[in-house]
């Protein structure tokens, strides 16, 4: 049932709750630091699914080197224009650079979010006019906890993924897909992970940004079924509502452990890897 990234449409339910959950990750800001170079002078550096976190340009030009944002996202270009980062509408699918134009190309999460029969597309994208490129994506697979809230959160995430046409997974393929679509071009990889830890404050926000994909997801089925001339699917909009529910419910427990000041009450949880492929 997936619409070309539904999280991010434009004006959609999900946008104002990713955005300030993106704007408040640390983590894979971390991870892109230890990857880039540390001197960045003279280097330009292109942020291919920027989103709204500013941070990424601020540390390219404490190295010396000029960042420009792009997302397909208009709402959050902007807002990477109001944080003084040069920044442009774009598709990664199409970017509107020349070829070979940017020093280093830089992809957060992109891939994964994608339509499959896209992903192909973009990544020969990027290496035509990235003459470096640092592709990132999750990999849920060992995304666990002891916590049966965790798990439950999970298994429904993964569901609400397979309808928005998400691969939560897809970091684990990334290598593979690269070197198939670029006739096996070397390329470097490296696995980041986290944890165990008890950062919960990070899955409320998750929960809150599903609740707005499920939103989006059900707006996208009644849309085609006028556009198709056909009854709307029921059973699909029953499911993603109990989904919705679950996953609001999750999110309150999240938040009361997010507040727990006992450490020892507050279960652990692994959260997903971030793959990262380079050539």
């Amino acid at each position: 049932m997936s619409d070309k990234t539904p999280m991010y449409r434009e004006g959609s339910a999900a946008i104002e709750s990713e955005i300030k959950r993106m704007t408040e990750l640390e983590w894979p800001l971390e991870v892109s630091a230890e990857l880039l170079p540390a001197d960045l002078k003279q280097k330009t550096l292109g942020d291919v699914g920027a989103g709204p976190n500013p941070n990424l340009g601020k540390l390219v030009r404490f190295r010396g080197g000029k960042y420009v944002a792009l997302d397909s996202n208009l709402t959050m270009a902007k807002l990477q224009v109001g944080s003084e980062n040069r920044a442009v509408q774009g598709d990664v699918v199409a970017l509107p650079f020349a070829d070979k134009s940017l020093d280093i190309l830089h992809t957060r999460f992109v891939i994964m979010n994608l339509p499959e029969n896209l992903r192909v597309g973009a990544i020969k994208e990027l290496f035509r006019c990235g003459k470096e490129n640092i592709i990132m994506d999750y990999n849920w697979e060992k995304f666990t906890s002891s916590n049966p809230t965790v798990l439950d959160f999970v298994a429904h995430a993964r569901r609400v993924a397979e309808f928005a046409g998400v691969d939560l997974d897809h970091g684990a393929k990334l290598e593979g897909l690269v070197q198939e679509t670029l006739l096996g071009i070397a390329v470097g990889v490296k696995i980041f992970n986290q944890g165990p830890i008890r950062n919960y404050s990070t899955l409320v926000g998750l929960t809150k940004s599903m609740q707005g994909l499920i939103i989006n997801l059900e707006n996208i089925e009644k849309q085609r079924a006028g556009q198709e001339g056909r009854p709307v699917n029921e059973a699909l909009l029953k499911e993603l509502d109990g989904i919705k529910i679950t996953m609001e419910e999750c999110g309150k427990e999240f938040a009361k452990l997010a507040t727990e000041p006992d450490e020892s009450k507050v279960p652990t949880f692994t959260p997903p890897d971030i793959v990262a492929v380079t050539f």
